[in-house]
């Protein structure tokens, strides 16, 4: 049953159960002495349901009608309650690992800038290196020149 139908029901119904803290006030009023413990939607369902069964028959009809309701009531509390606890927990989880990818390329995002940065330098490095390769081949190539017009002409000179 759809949570709008079953308040449209419960609020059109003379019930005095519309919610959990009904519940425990019903529940009271027939004579049944919760305990100190914890109870949680699922156990208020089994009681309600153990208490409609055991009222008397001139009132059983309209009680257990209202134990109905309660029990429709909480059993959608409860749906909502685990439907919000799954939505939470996938959330969480998708969140948590969209934070690790994100963390992760930033990471990668930082070692391809540092990278990026590096072989430009190195680039800029082995650039000026051969330019300065090229001119010490120049100068040695001058030099060579220099020493066979040196030889040839030395071998010229009559002795």
């Amino acid at each position: 049953m759809v949570q709008s139908n079953l308040d449209a029901m419960l609020s059109g119904d003379n019930s005095p159960i519309k919610a959990i803290k009904d519940a425990w006030k019903w529940l009271d009023s027939e004579g049944w002495v919760l305990s100190g413990e914890a109870y949680d939607c699922g156990k208020l369902v089994r009681i309600l349901l153990t208490t409609a069964l055991s009222l008397s028959a001139a009132t059983l009809r309209k009680d257990i009608w209202d134990a109905h309701n309660a029990c429709l009531l909480l059993e959608d509390k409860i749906m909502d309650m685990i439907l919000d606890a799954l939505s939470e927990t996938v959330t969480d989880k998708i969140l948590t690992r969209l934070n690790i990818l994100i963390a992760n390329l930033g990471k990668f995002i930082k070692f391809y800038t540092a990278t990026d940065k590096a072989q430009a330098n190195m680039t800029i490095a082995l650039s000026t290196v051969i330019n300065k390769l090229v001119d010490i081949t120049n100068t040695l190539t001058s030099l060579l020149t220099n020493l066979k017009t040196q030889q040839a002409a030395s071998l010229a000179l009559p002795m």
